[in-house]
């Protein structure tokens, strides 16, 4: 297990910051799928003598707008089927489905419609509506496509970010709860106000003029051509016949209260993520400081715990998935170690600088 999170946290996308990610501001949940590596599965000699930094199994980071799931089905807070659906790369495909007759080489950045179903005992997948498991002459392994699992697990781990609740019908918009949502009303303001300011600031530099003529009568077809009011150096002279009332309108900025509005924006979302997270002080006091941090970091506490959860049970059922599979265990263990009961854990927590070297 070590070594995996070795492997892993080298990758140029660390998951497990992937997966906190997911978690903690995006979607409220996270998704691992697990599948074997076909390649090791099918080598001829010892994969583990000749390829020792090479994980037997993929650790696939899925959005969790793409998986769905039955929450009343899971057994032990994992789920029980599995359905996968997303627009995925035509390289990608032809990759983990080579007998796929719709590739084209010439055309490997499109994409299609890509269907995968998952349990414990089955599996099946499909391209833009034709089944893709196949033998090598292109035919059906069964007559409704789908295969008996390689795995003998469900290849997905999931969790949720922990602020959220289960209700009595396991609600699923109650139980993915993220960060964001709880200030989403806060941050689609703030949003919308930058664009409200930037184009009132944008109108008010080019002022744009309109001119009310009250009188009734034409002022002349001449008058925009007479009326230079953004060129320096020019004298515009506009003749207006005797009597005329003429008013002059022009963009103004925003009035203060509009500015003192859009200041309380920004502080409550300023409290929500107080400044020491971000590495700016806001105040002259160390232990002040260490104090907002602390509390700011606190917050964070049971998604730091669900996701070292997520990833000790996607390890769990990767080792079963090895297991599963003639010539797939990991070297360093036995062919009886499975049976013995053992337990992993997986700390993704970072130790905090300024403690350990309190504690030092």
């Amino acid at each position: 297990g070590n070594k995996w999170s070795y492997i892993l946290g080298k990758q140029s996308h660390n998951p497990f910051k992937q997966t906190f990610k997911y978690l903690a501001f995006t979607r409220g949940e996270a998704w691992i799928y697990i599948p074997h590596r076909p390649d090791l599965a099918q080598w001829e000699g010892v994969w583990q003598e000749e390829f020792p930094d090479i994980l037997p199994v993929y650790f696939i980071i899925h959005d969790p707008m793409v998986v769905f799931h039955e929450p009343t089905e899971d057994i032990g807070g994992q789920p029980r089927r599995v359905v996968v659906k997303y627009k995925r790369l035509a390289s990608d495909i032809h990759t983990a489905y080579p007998r796929w007759s719709k590739y084209d080489s010439n055309f490997p950045n499109t994409e299609w419609e890509f269907f995968l179903y998952a349990d414990k005992d089955t599996i099946y997948a499909e391209v833009d509506d034709e089944v893709s498991f196949r033998d090598k002459e292109g035919k059906l392994t069964n007559e409704d496509g789908r295969i008996k699992s390689p795995h003998g697990v469900v290849p997905f781990a999931h969790t949720y970010s922990g602020w959220g609740i289960e209700t009595q019908n396991k609600a699923p918009e109650l139980l993915a709860y993220s960060r964001t949502r709880m200030l989403r009303g806060r941050v689609e303001e703030d949003a919308a106000m930058a664009a409200d300011f930037s184009y009132n600031i944008h109108a008010t530099a080019w002022k744009h003029r309109t001119v009310i003529n009250k009188s009734g009568q034409e002022l002349g077809a001449n008058i925009t051509k007479e009326y230079h009011p953004n060129e320096p150096g020019k004298l515009s002279i506009l003749n207006v016949p005797t009597g005329v009332d003429v008013i002059v309108e022009e963009t103004q900025v925003f009035e203060a209260p509009v500015f003192a509005y859009r200041n309380q924006v920004k502080a409550d979302l300023a409290g929500a993520y107080p400044l020491p997270l971000r590495g700016i002080a806001s105040g002259t006091s160390g232990r002040q400081e260490d104090i907002l941090s602390g509390a700011g970091l606190s917050f964070y506490d049971c998604v730091v715990e669900n996701n070292s959860t997520l990833w000790a049970q996607a390890y769990e059922k990767a080792l079963k998935i090895c297991y599963n599979l003639p010539k797939m265990i990991p070297a360093g263990l036995q062919a009886d170690d499975i049976n013995n009961y053992s337990e992993i854990t997986v700390n993704t927590r970072r130790d905090d600088p300024l403690e350990s070297l309190r504690q030092a």
